[in-house]
């Protein structure tokens, strides 16, 4: 039997969402994986998150809207920030990602990606190690060319803890944009370790570079990871699996945005 088809619910406390919620509960092929609602009555979202958490969200959030074109001026979005927050900070990766699908959909999603990379700029990236992970998943879905380049620099980036450049490398698959010849070759140089200096961060990373070069048709890197004696046999080999793909198979799998 198949896996239940996860369902995130908007507006879960209101009549709609309990009815959302009733119907899904009903049918075995789904499940409930999220909810999100109106933080509270007046709108102010520190009922939901206070401390450090909600003055994180709540600045994303009004660079978000600073950065949107709207009509009505005095339009409150009182979901945003419910969602934004369940996408930096629940504690279950599933619910992070379907919060950032959910804004991915919406017209917010080059803001809220633009907001999220300002969040890592400069030293507040060593502040919080994990919420900088965070964001880096949120960009497999919001991100776009500028993040990118965001992600390029953070794998490159000299003294960053291994998790942060790990977490990195796990974007390049998924964000949008493409990556020039000249970055991949900088990007191996960085990530192929020395003969002997190879552990289960360095491999992890180097799986995801794969992975990216492979679905984004980055066929230089590819070939470069392929030819390389430092780089074990098994990596060597799945950089040539992805070469010897047919052209049409790999089209169907490559995503627009990094078309």
């Amino acid at each position: 039997m198949p896996a239940p088809i996860k369902i995130a619910i908007g507006g879960a406390e209101g009549r709609m969402g309990h009815a959302i919620a009733a119907a899904v509960a009903a049918d075995p092929a789904l499940t409930i994986a999220a909810r999100f609602d109106r933080p509270d009555a007046t709108g102010h979202f520190d009922a939901l998150a206070r401390g450090s958490a909600g003055a994180v969200t709540d600045r994303i959030v009004r660079a978000t809207q600073a950065a949107m074109h709207r009509d009505a001026t005095e339009y409150a979005d009182d979901i945003l920030p419910h969602i934004v927050y369940h996408m930096l900070f629940h504690p279950v990766f599933d619910v992070r990602l379907y919060a950032a699908f959910l804004i991915n959909a919406t017209p917010y999603r080059p803001a809220v990606a633009a907001a999220l990379a300002a969040e890592i700029a400069g030293g507040r990236i060593l502040r919080d190690l994990g919420f900088t992970r965070c964001i880096l998943e949120a960009f497999r879905a919001l991100g776009g060319p500028d993040q990118r380049r965001l992600v390029e620099r953070l794998i490159v980036a000299p003294g960053l803890p291994r998790s942060i450049t790990v977490a990195a490398a796990a974007t390049m698959g998924h964000v949008g944009g493409r990556t020039s010849d000249a970055a991949w070759t900088q990007v191996l140089r960085v990530m192929i370790p020395a003969p002997g200096q190879w552990n289960a961060a360095t491999g992890t990373a180097l799986n995801s570079l794969i992975y990216g070069a492979g679905i984004t048709h980055a066929d230089a890197a590819l070939r470069q990871i392929r030819s390389s004696h430092e780089v074990p046999a098994s990596f060597r080999a799945s950089a040539a699996w992805w070469l010897a793909l047919p052209a049409h198979i790999r089209d169907s799998a490559l995503d627009q945005a990094h078309s």
